[in-house]
């Protein structure tokens, strides 16, 4: 087994355990494992400070199909075969992603080495200190 696909597996497990946690992005749930372990940590958004209130980790699976070719739209990730673009600087998102969610903001949303998942970086929605 390569070292992408352990990676997939694992947060696949861990979503189960967690209970399929879920984020809300273009109308559709999409599993995530969510971690608090950054939050407080401070990055630079165009230059300036902003403090993540949460991380999410999500399976690229859910966003590309196997044989997808990534083409670049408007700062978004889509592929040929599916139209859920990869969230990106800015946006909003929902977590949980059932109803009522809490309103965050892409701080980043970063392919993490090997290809395996997306890190999605948030900050809350009204935070005084969003870019």
């Amino acid at each position: 087994m390569t070292f992408p696909a352990a990676i997939t597996r694992a947060l696949r497990r861990t979503e189960k355990l967690l209970g399929t946690p879920t984020f809300g992005w273009k109308g559709i749930l999409i599993p995530c494992t969510p971690s608090s372990l950054q939050r407080g940590i401070e990055i630079l958004v165009g230059g300036n400070p902003v403090e993540i209130g949460l991380t999410l980790f999500v399976r690229l699976s859910n966003f590309l199909t196997a044989d997808s070719t990534l083409i670049t739209v408007d700062s978004n990730l889509y592929t040929a075969d599916n139209d859920k673009p990869i969230p990106v600087t800015g946006q909003i998102v929902t977590y949980p992603g059932n109803d009522p969610g809490t309103r965050y903001r892409v701080l980043s949303a970063k392919l993490a080495a090997g290809g395996s998942h997306v890190v999605m970086h948030l900050a809350d929605q009204h935070s005084s200190r969003n870019a």
